[in-house]
């Protein structure tokens, strides 16, 4: 049920719900924790309030990696993700892409694709782009192709 208005209340919608995480004691207790953001349904993802590259506050997905310097090919067109830890960590569904812009900037969105498993990267930019050694402490994801702003739900702030 929502509160009144700046009462902080989180109201579920068609698409998204609220978050949680039901926690089960030996005892017969039990507690549901709010999570973070929302769950939408649609995507079977949960999401949260931020930036997207067309410039609108949109849920988009929490468990994800970033693409940041890493590219595999020697054009530097094609973004890497990065994940910390062993490449026997699962990988998220979704990748996030920081785009600067003039006025701020936003995350574009990609499936994670194949892991990467090349002995070499590329960094710089198309204008610049070097080899480099692959990093030991990253596994590292190519990118599919990228979803669309407007399919994740957007908000309003007040």
């Amino acid at each position: 049920m929502p509160g009144p208005a700046g009462s902080g209340s989180i109201t579920a919608g068609t698409r998204l719900s609220v978050a949680q995480q039901r926690f089960d004691g030996a005892d017969g207790s039990s507690y549901a924790a709010p999570r973070v953001g929302f769950r939408d349904a649609q995507l079977g993802i949960d999401c949260s309030p931020q930036l997207a590259s067309d410039g609108k506050l949109r849920c988009l997905p929490v468990d994800s990696i970033y693409a940041s310097g890493y590219f595999g090919d020697s054009g530097c067109t094609q973004p890497l993700a990065e994940q910390s830890g062993p490449s026997s960590c699962a990988a998220p569904t979704f990748a996030l892409l920081y785009v600067a812009q003039t006025c701020g900037g936003g995350y574009r969105v990609f499936p994670v694709g194949a892991q990467y498993t090349n002995a070499n990267v590329w960094v710089g930019s198309p204008a610049a782009c070097a080899q480099a050694p692959r990093p030991p402490a990253y596994t590292l994801y190519s990118l599919g192709v990228e979803e669309a702003a407007a399919s994740f739900v957007a908000f309003t702030a007040r």
